[in-house]
C-alpha cells in the first residue's frame, strides 16, 4: 500500500504479539519516515492535567478556577502535523480519516472500559455538508469506536482556525444538547486542542445538564511548534 501522505510504498511488519492481541489490528497507512514526524505527547514533559508542554502551565491554572478539567492527547502539533490537518479538514482528504486507526483505538479503550460515553465536537451544518464529512466522528468510525452525536452547534460568523487567541476566549457558547441525557460519564473528543475554548464550552453544556463525569480528548495538542526531538524523555 501507499502512504497517505507521502504515498512512498509501505511494507507493514508485524509482531507476533501484535497478531495475537485481540483487538483490531489496522494498516498504518504512514510509511516510517512520516511515522517519525509525529511527536508523541506521552514521549515529552508535560502538564498532566491538560497535556501542555510549556511548564508551568498557566492555562490550565486558570480553566481549572472555572470547571475541573481532565484532558488527554496522542500527539503534538508540529509542521507535520499542520500538513495533515489542512489535507484532511481543509482538503477534505475523507482517506486520511484511517491515519492514526490503532493508536486512537488503543488510547479510547480505557474510556470505553471506564463506561464513558464518547461524544464527538460537532460541525455547524453549513460546515458539514460544505467539508462533507465530521473530521472527528470520521476518526473515531475509522477506528470502529462507537459514539454518540447528542451535541449540537451553532453556525459561527468566523472559523475557529482563522481566529487569534483573545478572540478564541471571547467566542460565545456555539452548542447546545439536542435529547435527554441519561448517560452519567462524558468523554468529549475535538481533532486538536488549541487554547481549550471549544472543549470548554462543551464541558459547560453537560455540567448545565447535571453530568458530574466529563473529561476530553483530542487527537492532537497545540504548543509542539518549537518542541525538538531531543526533548523527549527518553534522550534527558
Amino acid at each position: 500500500m501507499k502512504c497517505l501522505m507521502c504515498h512512498q510504498t509501505i511494507i507493514e511488519d508485524y509482531t507476533l504479539i501484535q497478531l495475537l492481541k485481540p483487538i483490531p489490528l489496522f494498516s498504518h497507512g504512514l510509511c516510517q519516515q512520516c511515522q517519525s514526524e509525529c511527536l508523541y505527547v506521552q514521549d515529552f514533559p508535560h502538564c498532566p492535567i491538560c497535556m501542555n508542554p510549556k511548564l508551568p502551565c498557566y492555562e490550565c491554572i486558570s480553566w481549572q478556577q472555572q470547571l475541573p478539567l481532565k484532558h488527554n492527547s496522542l500527539f503534538y502539533y508540529n509542521d507535520w502535523m499542520k500538513d495533515w490537518l489542512n489535507q484532511y479538514k481543509i482538503s477534505g482528504d475523507y482517506r486520511l480519516r484511517k491515519t492514526f486507526r490503532n493508536e486512537l483505538y488503543a488510547a479510547l479503550q480505557p474510556y470505553i472500559k471506564k463506561g464513558y460515553t464518547i461524544i464527538p465536537i460537532p460541525l455547524d451544518e453549513h460546515k458539514y455538508y460544505k467539508r462533507g464529512f465530521n473530521q472527528v466522528s470520521a476518526l473515531l468510525e475509522a477506528s470502529r469506536i462507537s459514539y454518540q452525536s447528542i451535541l449540537k452547534k451553532k453556525p459561527l460568523s468566523q472559523a475557529q482556525g482563522l481566529k487569534k487567541r483573545k478572540e478564541r476566549l471571547q467566542t460565545p457558547q456555539p452548542f447546545w444538547i439536542d435529547r435527554p441525557i441519561y448517560q452519567r460519564k462524558i468523554l468529549i473528543m475535538d481533532d486538536i486542542y488549541t487554547t481549550g475554548r471549544t472543549l470548554m464550552h462543551a464541558y459547560d453544556c453537560f455540567a448545565e445538564h447535571g453530568i458530574q463525569d466529563i473529561c476530553s480528548f483530542s487527537l492532537i495538542r497545540s504548543g509542539g511548534e518549537n518542541l525538538s526531538k531531543e526533548e523527549r524523555w527518553f534522550c534527558n
